[in-house]
């Protein structure tokens, strides 16, 4: 029997770390890969865990972490002893000895501020990590994949609309959801579901804190963040919608009720509520 593996990207904080817990728990894989940059972390979180685990302490604003994912990947697939395929053609992913099963791009950041307060390194790493990465990380692992495989992309509720003071994260999250949507319906023949998922603020998690800082200054452009979702809510009915297919989730009220007004009102009127908002 082919041995099923999680790919996990950002697992060693926030929504990253609970995914990997959330995973473990279940028997849908085998084998368990942790990516992030902080290698003591990704330890730390391995001893916790039950199931087998690979390391991989890997930046992924650098196309050179993206290259070593696809060599030690291509490593740990063994062809059948019968046939040596081309890496090329997505319908040979039966041929190899294990397979992804789940993919979860979590890695991502954003900062908080008007542009000239933003450095232009977190401006590039934004889109690099974001937009990037998570692209090259599906495309890594779709030869690998075979029917019933699921990619969770980790966008925002941002996504939805322009946000002024989170123009460039924002951004890279509509990019996300708009690859996902149409990554899912050509893998569509292969059985394999792709979900973008877009909650709101995350609770008890790093990003507010980091996103508030570039530079060593301190941004306070956004004044509250009330009613933000719980991570753990937001990684099991994330799962689930992954599972039955869904092309986009809003695992939480406030991320739910932001879909479907963006729909209807025109971005003028929503950036003008959000500019309010974001000072109260």
């Amino acid at each position: 029997m082919k041995t099923k593996i999680a790919v996990i990207t950002g697992a060693s904080s926030g929504l990253g770390t609970v995914y990997t817990k959330a995973i473990d728990k279940s028997d849908t894989v085998d084998e368990i890969w942790l990516i992030a940059r902080r290698e003591e972390r990704l330890r730390e979180l391995a001893k916790t865990l039950k199931h087998q685990v690979k390391i991989l302490p890997l930046d992924l604003t650098k196309t050179a972490s993206i290259d070593r994912f696809k060599s030690l990947l291509a490593e740990r697939m063994k062809l059948s002893p019968f046939e040596q395929l081309s890496l090329e053609s997505p319908e040979h992913a039966a041929a190899y000895g294990a397979e992804v099963a789940l993919l979860v791009n979590c890695a991502g950041f954003g900062k908080i501020g008007n542009y000239e307060k933003i450095m232009q390194e977190d401006t590039d790493n934004m889109i690099e990590l974001n937009c990037r990465a998570a692209v090259d990380l599906t495309l890594a692992v779709l030869p690998y994949m075979n029917r019933g495989g699921r990619i969770l992309q980790i966008c925002s509720t941002s996504a939805f609309q322009p946000l002024q003071h989170l123009a460039v994260y924002a951004a890279t999250k509509a990019f996300l959801v708009s690859y996902s949507r149409a990554l899912r319906w050509e893998l569509f023949p292969r059985g394999i579901h792709v979900t973008a998922v877009c909650p709101y603020w995350m609770r008890g998690t790093e990003f507010i804190r980091n996103a508030e800082k570039s530079g060593g200054k301190e941004s306070r452009a956004v004044r509250n963040f009330w009613f933000g979702d719980i991570p753990a809510v937001v990684v099991y009915i994330s799962l689930w919608a992954a599972k039955i297919n869904l092309p986009v989730v809003t695992p939480g009220i406030i991320s739910f009720l932001h879909r479907i007004t963006a729909k209807f009102i025109p971005h003028e009127i929503m950036q003008a509520g959000w500019e309010g908002w974001r000072l109260l």
